[in-house]
């Protein structure tokens, strides 16, 4: 989020959102629209049949219609509400799974880590990572470099989450476990671009910088569904 938010009052309930739409976090869902009330005769997932004492409800989710018995109150951070919605069963679950992301891995994220980074291919063996301090930005929308060394080296820009085309998760041939994220991305020029982060083989802070680097690859998966793209189909994985 923005530094500047509004309160907003919709049909699906208060949220908050930024005055500058631009400002808007990349993990955010736009509401859905509602499945007109007249269109659905029976709850769409259990079927039972609307009358009146079995009443609609949508599902600020999904949208779809369903029975009383079929939905839950629970919270929806990624379209800033304040309160718990109404969710159907089938959205329920997966907003519970999300709650870990938002309660845990975000943080991890916006507190940020120490990784070796370059913004190079790979490949090239002439170059040397450079230690940095790694963080999502407070908007959700950054990630943010700082120089760990006061030595002069390539200034390496704010990377935009939602201008990162695929992450590439790096392993070694000893272990199966990550050691790295390759991102492919587009800068302000829309030119593209190379950054690799990788944890520090010596570094006593090995297990913080895997569980950023974890972070990171569920926040990239939850902006690609935002983009209504297949998470499996832009993560591959690579070994060194």
């Amino acid at each position: 989020m923005g530094d500047k938010n509004l309160l907003s009052c919709t049909k699906s309930g208060v949220k908050i959102i930024p005055a500058d739409e631009n400002d808007a976090s990349p993990l955010t869902l736009p509401e859905p629209t509602w499945i007109p009330d007249k269109q659905i005769q029976s709850c769409s997932l259990c079927q039972t049949k609307f009358d009146l004492f079995n009443r609609k409800h949508h599902c600020r989710r999904c949208g779809t219609c369903i029975c009383r018995k079929c939905c839950h109150n629970r919270p929806l951070p990624r379209m800033c509400f304040i309160d718990p919605v109404l969710q159907c069963n089938l959205c329920s679950l997966v907003s519970t799974q999300e709650d870990i992301f938002f309660d845990e891995h975000l943080k991890y994220l916006q507190q940020g880590s120490v990784l070796n980074v370059m913004n190079y291919d790979v490949s090239d063996d002439n170059v040397k990572a450079v230690p940095m301090f790694c963080r999502l930005s407070r908007s959700q929308r950054e990630i943010l470099f700082q120089c760990e060394k006061k030595q002069t080296v390539n200034v390496i820009e704010p990377i935009l989450l939602s201008e990162i085309k695929e992450m590439i998760k790096i392993s070694s041939h000893k272990h199966s476990n990550i050691t790295g994220i390759k991102l492919l991305y587009d800068n302000a020029s829309r030119e593209h671009q190379t950054c690799t982060m990788k944890v520090s083989p010596t570094s006593p802070q090995q297990h913080h910088q895997l569980q950023w680097l974890d972070a990171l690859l569920k926040a990239f998966e939850l902006v690609q569904e935002t983009k209504k793209l297949m998470p499996a189909g832009n993560t591959i994985e690579i070994q060194e």
